[in-house]
């Protein structure tokens, strides 16, 4: 027994000191439309990027698709599906408001500006996505933009287990209390220094103040994982502090519906790197599903749609929102 714990060390260690670069070939794919649609009801210039996908591992930015018809219609009642789906074949009928997008530099980017003191959108309305090519064909969703919560405020703590550190180590928490019910879902963003963290492991999600279904967090303050994954830790447990005096931390907190959660947990799943051993048992890589459809026509279709009701709150570092500082 005792030699064969050795033998799967010696394997184990074998797997793990396996460097050495695979390339496989892979068969060429028709380009696909990816639509990236991720709305807010800011008084932010509103951005729908449609181009085609490219081969995996092809490190060309994709091809825009041009001369598209895009736009976002406001619908005047709530008649969507349980399973999110839509009630009606004709959509005319519903129009309260209507979005129209345009492509004015033909790089696949289309906008929507509000004018002076009017932001996109209204919370608790059903929006439609559709997107039509040149030719004819068309694609569509839907979703409803659903409330948020307000942050109550952002604090920043020194870290009193580690104080071996040659400076001071502060780390910066967000507070906000998940609204009632079940099934509400978030994104958080963050920017500091009005840089966004945008790494596809600096994704942050919420499912009510948890972390994922089931648990029983409604209407509770967000748990500490999510409060403090506005923080970038580095790689190394000795690493700068997140946070100096002076810096500018804006946090974000996005309504999301259940199906863009999904659809973002997803992306965490697919792009985060996982231990070289544990990559023998990890899933094949696959393109994460969409709510966006075709509607007469059988081409397929990648991205997604979401319409979202934004609170921000942004503060600098200083002496009023650090607590239990130590004293000089």
């Amino acid at each position: 027994m005792k030699n064969l714990y050795i033998i799967l060390s010696l394997a184990i260690l074998t797997l793990m000191a396996c460097e050495d670069q695979v390339n496989i070939p892979l068969d060429e794919a028709e380009p696909m439309v990816v639509v990236d649609a991720w709305l807010t009801n800011t008084s932010d210039t509103q951005k729908i990027n449609v181009v085609y996908s490219r081969p995996y591992f092809d490190n060309e930015l994709p091809d825009p698709v041009i001369n598209a018809e895009v736009s976002v219609i406001e619908l005047n009642e709530n008649i969507l599906n349980e399973d999110g789906s839509f009630s009606s074949t004709n959509i005319e009928s519903y129009i309260e408001n209507f979005y129209e997008f345009t492509d004015s530099n033909q790089d696949g980017t289309y906008e929507w500006i509000p004018s002076a003191g009017s932001s996109f959108g209204k919370i608790g309305k059903v929006y439609a996505l559709q997107v039509q090519l040149e030719n004819g064909n068309l694609f569509e969703s839907f979703t409803q933009m659903d409330s948020v919560p307000v942050i109550d405020s952002i604090t920043f703590e020194y870290n009193k287990k580690n104080p071996g550190f040659e400076s001071d180590w502060y780390y910066a928490e967000f507070w906000s209390r998940d609204l009632p019910g079940t099934g509400n879902t978030y994104w958080i963003k963050t920017f500091k220094n009005h840089v966004l963290y945008d790494e596809p492991e600096e994704i942050n999600i919420a499912y009510d103040a948890g972390g994922s279904a089931g648990a029983e967090v409604d209407s509770l303050i967000f748990i500490q994982p999510i409060r403090i994954a506005i923080n970038d830790f580095g790689d190394d447990a000795a690493a700068a502090s997140p946070y100096i005096f002076g810096d500018t931390l804006k946090v974000e907190l996005h309504s999301v519906s259940e199906e863009a959660w999904f659809f973002l947990y997803r992306v965490i799943d697919e792009t985060s790197p996982m231990p070289s051993f544990a990559q023998l048992f990890a899933n094949p890589l696959s393109n994460v599903p969409t709510n966006i459809a075709a509607t007469n026509n059988e081409e397929q279709v990648l991205g997604f749609f979401n319409v979202a009701a934004v609170s921000s709150l942004e503060v600098i570092m200083n002496e009023d929102n650090v607590v239990d500082r130590v004293p000089d």
